[in-house]
């Protein structure tokens, strides 16, 4: 009788433990709080990682450029002073430095490209399927909808803030991975403009459009800004998809911050 009390007592911890893993593993309860902080932290540990194997690379690719830039001169200064007895040998020298240039250039492209996927894979930017749109966005970022200008008014304020912040942080990795450059961007809020908000990310987001060579030189803001929003933008970007556009052969908004707010004040809805 005790023996089969202890089986009955054995299945049913059996059963409350697989709910809270299975609960966990779903997102739910505290257990599930604590696998996606387990998560989160795994996963931006393993960007981090990535990111000082990018910089280690630019940093040796800068001292070849800085060595080859030194050779060529010295190159030029001997050949200019008639010194010609060891040109032949520092010739070769440069030739050696281009070519070690020209293959840490490689390996830096290519860890960027795997520092990006990652990033990209992490922050899950997709396109919804058409019977699970939101009408929203046609773009989620962490499964929520991604902030666009179109449709400001129809979101809840706290979902807007948090797909902002979401966006601002994805931006913020890919002006460091692109650029090799932090942002200086204040942390998005609740007591933050909407307006000024939108403009920093949509800046920084066409920054990096044409860092990727993504956009024409002489895009119309307005038009891309039409066509695809602030979501349809990110969305292109992520996937190093091209975004056609009119070009503004009047340059009347060339892309500084200034100019895109009030651009953005023309075209988002009141507010």
């Amino acid at each position: 009788m005790k023996l089969l009390l202890l089986q009955q007592e054995v299945e049913q911890l059996k059963e409350e433990v697989g709910k809270q893993l299975d609960g966990g593993f779903a997102g739910k309860g505290q257990l599930g709080k604590q696998l996606q902080k387990l998560d989160v932290y795994n996963e931006k540990h393993r960007l981090v990682k990535l990111r000082q194997r990018v910089h280690l690379v630019k940093n040796k690719l800068d001292s070849k450029r800085d060595r080859h830039a030194q050779l060529e001169q010295h190159l030029k200064d001997r050949k200019r002073s008639q010194l010609d007895g060891n040109a032949q040998g520092i010739e070769e020298v440069v030739a050696e430095e281009t070519l070690g240039m020209r293959m840490l250039s490689q390996v830096l492209q290519r860890n960027q490209s795997v520092l990006f996927a990652e990033l990209c894979q992490w922050f899950r930017i997709e396109k919804c399927d058409e019977e699970s749109s939101s009408n929203l966005s046609a773009y989620t970022i962490w499964e929520m909808p991604i902030a666009n200008l179109k449709y400001t008014n129809e979101m809840e304020p706290e979902k807007l803030i948090l797909s902002m912040q979401y966006v601002q942080q994805y931006i913020s990795f890919s002006l460091n991975i692109w650029l090799f450059e932090g942002t200086s961007d204040v942390p998005i809020t609740n007591d933050q403009s909407i307006i000024q908000n939108y403009s920093q990310l949509i800046y920084n987001t066409l920054r990096l459009l044409r860092a990727r060579n993504l956009v024409s030189e002489s895009v119309s803001i307005r038009d891309i800004l039409i066509r695809y929003d602030l979501d349809g933008m990110l969305y292109h970007f992520s996937r190093n998809i091209f975004l056609s556009s009119l070009d503004d052969a009047s340059n009347a908004y060339p892309p500084t911050l200034q100019n895109i707010k009030l651009l953005v004040t023309s075209m988002i809805p009141s507010i």
